[in-house]
């Protein structure tokens, strides 16, 4: 299936609090907190799924409609990728196989 793939960068440690995910990217030292839709969507990018996956999954899961999702989610996948978080990939298995959280 052709789409926008990434992967979390091995810099990368997460953790789950509860409904949200706090990031540690180890290298900068930097930490960055996803509110529970970010939680969500550092979920199925994580798993291998891609952006437009994401985005068709998350159309059933809220209410909001398909275009704004679509630009909302390719923003944080843009910002997070921009901050070395996820690594952006070509489609088919996954190169780091960390756990999520």
């Amino acid at each position: 299936m052709p789409g926008t793939f990434y992967e979390i960068s091995p810099e990368v440690m997460a953790r789950d609090l509860g409904d949200e995910v706090v990031l540690l990217h180890a290298t900068s030292g930097k930490y960055f907190g996803l509110d529970p839709v970010g939680a969500r969507v550092w979920q199925l990018l994580a798993a291998g799924g891609s952006l437009e996956a994401a985005i068709e999954a998350l159309s059933f899961e809220y209410d909001v409609s398909v275009n704004q999702l679509d630009a909302d989610l390719r923003a944080l996948a843009q910002e997070l990728a921009g901050q070395g978080l996820l690594l952006p990939r070509s489609s088919g298995s996954l190169k780091n196989d960390k756990p999520l959280v």
